[in-house]
């Protein structure tokens, strides 16, 4: 049963149009940012380069946005529409269900964000073939670590942060999962989160709305390995609590 509701979220969620719209959307930004915008610099960057900051800035205002609007809300409509109710009827129990219910939507989240990545890959390629293999003055807001390792691989690193990219927007769905528990307005759960984020950040100094500052996912003070943690931890703790309450609850 619980492998089947894990099944059934991900087919539900991926046959869903705005799904498709949004990443359909987010990769035409991504391949305008790789194959027009950084061909106006007057060095454009290598190709694994120019993967990771595309994905650095165009995630750090949209990915909350999309994660949100295309799966974020599932758990949510399934609570207003009493469809929560019903499943719980067939013999499992409430912690089971949500934890399938983040499961499918991580997962499809991640489908869809991989989708969207490997064309943004795809276009680094072939787009920036003549450029060099590394430049010298590349991502120079990583910290040495950091920065040292990109230069030996960097092609494992640009993979390394789009996995980092993928958890990040998973400790997002987790947020909203919990959310779901107290909210069952799709609305609320999937726009107003995005709302605070944005609002947020546009209150905040100047150096601050840099993402190389405010995400520090790979800033000179924090390395990936500890944007890695955190996520990891943020996923841990708000997914915990979200299974408890939720097992907690006399209603659904």
């Amino acid at each position: 049963m619980f492998i089947h509701i894990v099944i059934e979220e991900v087919k539900r969620l991926l046959s869903r149009k705005r799904c498709w719209i949004l990443i359909a959307a987010l990769t035409a930004i991504l391949v305008y940012d790789i194959g027009v915008g950084d061909l106006m610099l007057d060095t454009p960057p290598s190709p694994p380069a120019a993967f990771v900051l595309a994905i650095q800035y165009t995630f750090f205002w949209l990915m909350p946005a999309i994660v949100g609007v295309s799966v974020g809300d599932s758990f949510a409509i399934d609570r207003r529409s009493s469809l929560a109710t019903f499943v719980l009827t067939r013999g499992i129990t409430r912690r089971k269900y949500i934890t399938a219910k983040g499961i499918g939507m991580a997962i499809s989240a991640c489908l869809l964000l991989t989708v969207s990545m490997l064309i943004a890959i795809i276009t680094a390629l072939s787009t920036k073939g003549l450029s060099p293999v590394i430049g010298a003055d590349e991502l120079g807001m990583m910290n040495s670590g950091d920065r040292a390792f990109y230069l030996v691989h960097p092609w494992i690193f640009a993979l390394l942060y789009a996995l980092l990219q993928m958890l990040a927007s998973v400790s997002y769905l987790t947020t909203l999962l919990l959310l779901s528990v107290w909210v069952s307005n799709p609305i609320i759960v999937s726009i107003i989160p995005y709302v605070i984020y944005i609002g947020t950040i546009s209150l905040l100094p100047e150096t601050a709305v840099n993402p190389e500052v405010y995400f520090n996912l790979i800033g000179k003070r924090g390395t990936m390995f500890h944007s890695f943690l955190f996520f990891t931890i943020w996923l841990i703790v708000v997914a915990t609590i979200a299974i408890v309450v939720y097992g907690k609850r006399e209603e659904v």
